[in-house]
């Protein structure tokens, strides 16, 4: 409290009723210095710490901790305005209400980082200089939602204002929208990033964007990927813009822009310019087709543009989507870096075979590595059926019983299980005829066997007549018995 400026390090925090390390400063009082919080233990299930920044100057360094297990996925929980030049986030940090980086303030996000959005109110105001650059796909820095749920607007956005600097590199912006106040009241009044300034924005993936409040006037407004406004100029380049609510780059600066070799497609529209021309040639919109506009492109199955938008020539094929399977590689490359994903994950494959294909699940917004419950979107239990082949073999007869169902085959016979499933075969030989064994799918021997269904599987029984049986055998020791 107050003042304190404490060094606390190589501790152990736990069974804490609610904060680990509680720093919500709102008084007046200067720290001497920046409090430091470093390699501890801290599993607490409130959250491990919580801190408001305010304007003395001296913001925590907090480094080295493991916060496995605590709440707010172990991230530093954080609110208020940054004062301070050369502020870094080294550890996972959810945004609660505004965070602003003030004018003359700096704020630089290191690779691998994850920021939540607590609720709807939350945003980060950028008045200074934003720095978040990743160096490729294996090390995204992520801006996501807190909820376990994802839905879009389930966060505020990001603003550079008037005046910042910064630039965006392997960045993800995904689930926000929401503006959750009623400063404008025409049809679009939100964004998942505004843009007020000349930010550079490289290998972007801002997705899942809308504005869900209800407003005064009754009903609900909607919200574009990217708002451009004032005279903001802008680099965007590389970048995938997806799942939009309204338009994925709503353009109304007095200054032009080029947009090079970006993918604008799925939203409620692709790029609209208030007066100001738009160059956004050799872009990707989605379809072959290019995008559509009355009257230069009336074929076009795109997402649509406005009038000021240039948009001829375009790109027939998305240029961050290298094996074109409809998933972007930065999507991929969350889950398996490098070219490992564009090989692992695919349109019609289902990684984690929980009934959804990779491709349903980059739209659903969900994790290819991690199974969701049947009946949503999408789910297709054909994905997740596999065939069992039992086919009979020998010179005998008998009867194969698969238990589930606990039915009996006495013939080449064929039964569907879902993924997983654990199926006991279990053979009985007619009589006059033995069971010889199993052949196929790690059965053996003759006692029963339990597959587990992980694939299309095919297993063989052999039965056979039983030999006759030979006196010839034993007849010189009974002789000799005898003698």
């Amino acid at each position: 409290r107050y003042g304190a400026a404490p060094i606390i390090q190589n501790s152990v925090l736990q069974d804490i009723e609610s904060w680990g390390i509680y720093a919500n400063q709102t008084d007046t009082t200067k720290a001497t210095g920046a409090f430091q919080i470093l390699n501890n233990r801290i599993n607490v299930a409130t959250g491990a710490l919580r801190y408001c920044y305010h304007s003395d100057g001296n913001e925590p360094i907090v480094v080295g901790n493991d916060t496995t297990g605590s709440g707010y996925n172990g991230s530093l929980v954080v609110q208020g305005t940054i004062t301070d030049s050369g502020h870094v986030w080294q550890q996972d940090v959810t945004l609660v209400g505004q965070v602003v980086i003030a004018t003359d303030a700096s704020l630089t996000i290191n690779p691998n980082i994850t920021i939540y959005g607590n609720d709807r109110s939350s945003r980060l105001i950028v008045q200074g200089n934003l720095t978040a650059e990743a160096t490729g796909e294996s090390d995204r820095i992520v801006f996501t939602t807190n909820n376990a749920t994802p839905a879009a607007g389930d966060w505020g956005y990001i603003q550079f204002a008037q005046g910042s600097t910064g630039s965006l590199k392997y960045v993800t912006i995904e689930y926000g929208g929401d503006n959750n106040d009623s400063s404008y009241s025409h049809g679009l009044r939100s964004a998942g990033l505004y843009i007020d300034s000349s930010p550079t924005i490289d290998h972007l993936l801002l997705q899942h964007v809308a504005d869900v409040s209800q407003y005064s006037s009754g009903y609900a407004q909607s919200a574009a990927g990217i708002w451009i406004r004032y005279d903001a100029a802008p680099i965007i380049r590389n970048s995938v813009i997806q799942n939009i609510e309204s338009w994925g780059i709503y353009h109304v600066s007095t200054s032009s822009i080029t947009l090079t070799g970006n993918a604008i497609y799925d939203n409620g529209g692709g790029v609209y310019s208030s007066g100001t021309e738009i160059d956004a040639t050799n872009v990707y919109w989605g379809d072959p087709t290019g995008p559509y506009h009355n009257p230069l492109n009336l074929d076009g199955l795109g997402n649509k543009v406005s009038d000021n938008v240039l948009f001829s020539p375009w790109d027939s094929a998305d240029p961050n989507d290298t094996d074109q399977d409809g998933i972007p590689d930065a999507w991929e490359q969350l889950y398996f870096p490098g070219t490992a994903g564009l090989v692992i994950l695919s349109a019609t494959g289902d990684y984690d075979h929980d009934g959804y294909s990779d491709y349903q699940e980059y739209l659903n917004g969900t994790n290819p590595t991690a199974q969701d419950p049947p009946g949503g979107p999408g789910y297709d239990e054909s994905l997740i059926t596999f065939q069992l082949t039992v086919s009979f073999a020998g010179n005998g007869t008998g009867t194969v019983n698969l238990t589930p169902p606990d039915g009996n085959c006495t013939a080449d016979c064929a039964q569907n299980y879902l993924y997983g499933n654990q199926v006991t075969l279990t053979a009985r030989p007619d009589t006059g005829y033995y069971f010889k064994g199993w052949n196929g799918s790690g059965c053996s021997g003759t006692g029963p066997c339990t597959i587990t269904i992980e694939e299309n599987t095919s297993v063989e029984a052999t039965f056979d007549a039983r030999p006759p049986f030979n006196w010839n055998l034993f007849l010189p020791a009974i002789i000799q018995a005898n003698h």
